[in-house]
């Protein structure tokens, strides 16, 4: 069961060089823009509606976490593992999710525009209205190569 964490009580943890945050619940329209997050285990972490522009997550472990409606516009997630996650209606523009692995994962409604989708692996992701305005498809791994009611 998880824990509830304020931004300020993560940044501090981080600060303290903490990489294990399983679990945590940070509180709905919590900012933390520009965090440094990489290599962090967020599994199952619920981060619903908070503001991660410009966060550093690559190479984090977010499987099965519940990112829906979140911010996450210029974030590095180059390596990011995001197996059976939820982002429903979350905004990742400009993003770079080069190597992502977004299997199962939850991207109804998802903004990805101007993301670098290169290498990612979206095998059984929903993407129902996902936005790929300007995205880069480099050896995109999709089910059947198609994004239907997909702008």
């Amino acid at each position: 069961i998880g824990m509830d964490i304020t931004a300020e009580e993560l940044r501090i943890r981080i600060a303290a060089r903490e990489k294990y945050f399983a679990g945590v619940r940070v509180k709905e329209y919590e900012v933390l823009d520009g965090i440094n997050l990489r290599k962090a285990n967020l599994r199952g972490a619920y981060l619903c509606y908070v503001s991660l522009v410009n966060a550093n997550l690559s190479n984090a472990h977010l499987r099965g976490a519940s990112l829906d409606g979140a911010i996450l516009d210029g974030a590095n997630l180059h390596g990011v593992q995001l197996q059976g996650a939820c982002l429903f209606g979350a905004s990742l523009c400009n993003c770079n999710l080069i190597g992502a692995d977004l299997q199962g994962a939850d991207l109804r409604g998802v903004d990805l525009r101007k993301s670098d989708l290169s290498y990612a692996d979206f095998r059984g992701a929903d993407m129902d209205n996902v936005v790929f305005y300007e995205v880069i498809l480099r050896n995109t791994i999709m089910e059947d190569g198609s994004i239907e009611n997909s702008l």
